[in-house]
């Protein structure tokens, strides 16, 4: 029989056009010479119609044609190949996999050569096999124990505070000599502070500018004399425990002494940056008031007196 839909001689019985898929379940068989077909369409048309019934174009010449047997064909449709592609939705998962499978062993490869590439170049970057003493903890080279050139014994280091010298030569060897004229100097300086402290409530009345900076300075002198021996005093080595605790006793002292000079060199300080005797007066004045927000001079002068008499 022919298809209906476009003219493909198609088996009897089939269900499907295998041109155009098209279905073939209402489609009749013929014997020949009962219709003739349509030259354009390839519908069926009845012996004796001039036109188409389809398509309505003229028949022009009414052919017959002649059917041969065919040799009986087995039911399998799997050699009829349609012309029409197929539609990508309906392709088999399977078939997908077969096309991506070489490109997805592309990458694979791919991976695996980049990450041995990695792990090659690590692992040379570690062990460096090009250097055999990278990694050698022992020493090379015979260390010099001969003391040949040695410089002797390192009294200070650079970046300490360092005292002069001859105070240090001085008092090195006597420690007791050294803590007697360490108390006894702290006695002297005591008295000096007083006298100094007295003196600038009469700077109003008489002196002048010049005794002015020569008692600043005089009180800036006697307050590092007292910084560096305490500090000297700090770093002394004591053979027994009755030294050290003298000692302590006499940076007590120097703690309650320290207070009675940096009130006094503040105040002489302030005094004698100023221009005449009379706003030296007032500036001395104020500084020892902003310094009685703590102890005053006074205070630690008593604090000193009462130890030191002990």
């Amino acid at each position: 029989m022919r298809c209906p839909n476009c003219g493909t001689l198609v088996r009897d019985g089939a269900g499907v056009c295998p041109a155009c898929h098209a279905t073939l379940e209402a489609t009749a068989a013929h014997a020949p010479g009962e219709v003739t077909w349509c030259e354009s369409c390839g519908a069926a048309i009845p012996v004796g119609e001039d036109t188409c019934p389809t398509c309505g174009m003229p028949v022009g010449g009414v052919f017959e044609e002649v059917f041969e047997e065919a040799p009986p064909q087995s039911d399998d449709m799997s050699t009829l190949v349609s012309a029409i592609p197929p539609d990508p939705s309906e392709t088999p998962d399977d078939l997908h996999t077969i096309e991506e499978r070489p490109r997805r062993l592309r990458l694979l490869l791919l991976a695996a050569c980049a990450a041995l590439v990695l792990v090659g170049g690590a692992t040379l970057f570690i062990t460096r096999p090009w250097d055999p003493e990278a990694y050698t903890i022992h020493a090379t080279t015979d260390a010099d124990t001969s003391m040949e050139g040695f410089p002797g014994t390192v009294t200070h280091l650079s970046s300490q505070d360092r005292i002069e010298d001859e105070v240090w030569q001085g008092y090195l060897g006597d420690v007791n000599g050294f803590l007697d004229g360490f108390y006894q100097r702290m006695g002297e300086m005591s008295l000096e502070a007083e006298v100094l402290y007295d003196s600038l409530s009469s700077l109003s009345s008489k002196g002048d500018m010049a005794s002015v900076a020569g008692r600043s300075m005089a009180v800036a002198k006697l307050r590092d004399e007292l910084i560096q021996t305490s500090t000297l005093a700090t770093r002394l080595v004591l053979p027994d425990t009755k030294l050290d605790e003298r000692r302590d006793k006499l940076l007590v002292l120097s703690t309650y002494l320290r207070g009675e000079l940096d009130i006094l060199e503040g105040a002489w300080t302030a005094a004698s940056s100023e221009g005449n005797v009379d706003a030296a007066s007032i500036a001395a004045r104020i500084a020892l008031q902003r310094a009685s927000a703590g102890r005053d001079f006074s205070e630690w002068h008593d604090l000193f007196s009462n130890a030191y008499e002990m």
